[in-house]
């Protein structure tokens, strides 16, 4: 297998890279790889390398360095209407369980404004 068909997959190019400046933080050695490549157009191997590295280590950070929306926690209540009783869980699941209807049944209802078993309001807040 010849170097240049090693270097098109980001293994073989962090192999090729690591070996040629004996050192697995190839980031640090940019200014000398855009020099090599600069002054010898005609290794084709070394700017191959370093472009699919390029590449490969772009996916990894572009996911990790966003942010992440932060999850918001909701608290679910169920207010009897007849009796005044208020029912509070975390999730949509739990109430329904209490209320004895399905978890869809909640989260449709509270979406549509209509009341469960024609008794009992539900609402979700929340959390702070």
């Amino acid at each position: 297998m010849n170097k240049l068909s090693l270097v098109k997959t980001f293994g073989g190019a962090v192999t090729y890279l690591s070996d040629e400046y004996n050192d697995f933080d190839i980031s640090s050695h940019k200014k000398e790889i855009l020099k090599r490549i600069k002054d010898d157009p005609s290794d084709i191997v070394l700017r191959t390398a370093w472009e699919t590295f390029l590449k490969g280590t772009r996916k990894c950070y572009k996911g990790s360095r966003l942010p992440r929306r932060p999850r918001i926690v909701y608290i679910w209540q169920a207010i009897d209407v007849e009796t005044g009783e208020k029912y509070e869980t975390i999730s949509a699941f739990k109430l329904a369980q209490k209320l004895g209807v399905t978890e869809s049944v909640i989260v449709n209802n509270r979406r549509d404004n209509r009341m469960v078993n024609s008794r009992y309001k539900i609402i979700r807040k929340k959390a702070q």
